[in-house]
């Protein structure tokens, strides 16, 4: 299990490239890329890495979490190493920071069931 994070901004325009040039500001990543791939939403996203954890941000199209536009996933940088109860717990500690911005995020208990029903822990100020 690694980490997810639902973001709701104060725009529901914010274009993907802005929000994550202000989400890796906040988390003192300087240098991210844009990535393509059809598994995203507009088959583009962007990939930063800190401290061995990969920081992805795509816009969220999951089926009930639709007042969430973005979304945020933790992973180890390499393969291997890391158990993902880490990354599950550093979402939480993300989402409480980013929560302090005015941002309202959501951390699913297990992201393989998003998807209708969701149960996890809303962070908002």
């Amino acid at each position: 299990m690694f980490g997810h994070v639902f973001i709701a901004t104060d725009s529901s325009q914010q274009p993907l490239e802005e929000f994550a040039r202000r989400l890796f500001s906040r988390l003192g990543i300087a240098r991210f890329e844009e990535r393509e791939s059809s598994n995203y939403v507009d088959e583009h996203y962007f990939r930063g890495c800190a401290v061995g954890i990969e920081v992805t941000v795509a816009l969220a199209d999951t089926q009930g979490l639709e007042d969430y536009r973005f979304w945020v996933s933790l992973e180890p940088e390499f393969s291997g190493g890391l158990d993902g109860h880490y990354f599950q717990e550093h979402a939480h500690t993300l989402a409480q920071m980013l929560s302090q911005h005015s941002w309202r995020c959501f951390v699913p208990d297990d992201f393989s069931t998003v998807g209708g029903e969701h149960e996890g822990r809303v962070y908002a100020v």
